[in-house]
């Protein structure tokens, strides 16, 4: 995380050397493919000729759609949630006491195994159509724009005729 606390371009192309050095034995050469959100950070040419350069490809999911898209967002951060709250639970009813900073790392670690298997991984990646590919496995309309911040929508009182020409315009 950089200073500021959001993911940066350095972070981003330090994870994908990292990444790179971790599966590039196991590729023997082949292709690996990277599915990754669109943010802006991640998208630079030094990215990008890194990529091609160590036979990684890389698919963008477009901007504000990982709810819809992203395996994580799918399959796993729901499933850490629930085990949190469950292994929380347990640990206070076990204990007598809140989980507390000398406890967390524990009940977190607990949560952890329980959700994050490869049963639930590969069910995330089916769900986002992923693996096996699936282009009907979302609905498209998720990511549609909400009504509240549409660019389409009726003005709060009517607009005289040549405000109306000039919107009708563009």
């Amino acid at each position: 995380m950089s200073e500021r606390g959001w993911s940066d371009s350095e972070l981003a192309f330090g994870w994908l050397e990292r990444y790179n050095e971790e599966t590039q034995e196991r590729a023997n050469g082949a292709w690996r493919l990277v599915y990754y959100d669109g943010h802006e950070t991640h998208i630079t040419l030094k990215i990008i000729d890194y990529s091609l350069t160590h036979k990684i490809l890389l698919i963008c999911l477009l901007p504000h759609t990982s709810h819809a898209f992203q395996p994580l967002d799918l399959g796993i951060y729901s499933s850490f949630k629930t085990a949190l709250t469950e292994e929380s639970y347990a640990y206070e009813m076990e204990t007598g006491r809140p989980v507390d900073k000398d406890a967390a790392l524990h009940v977190i670690g607990k949560a952890y195994q329980k959700a994050v298997t490869a049963k639930n991984i590969f069910s995330a990646f089916r769900c986002a159509g992923i693996w096996p590919f699936d282009k009907n496995s979302i609905d498209i309309s998720v990511t549609a724009p909400s009504e509240s911040t549409s660019v389409i929508a009726d003005a709060p009182i009517p607009l005289p005729t040549v405000v109306k020409k000039v919107v009708k315009a563009f």
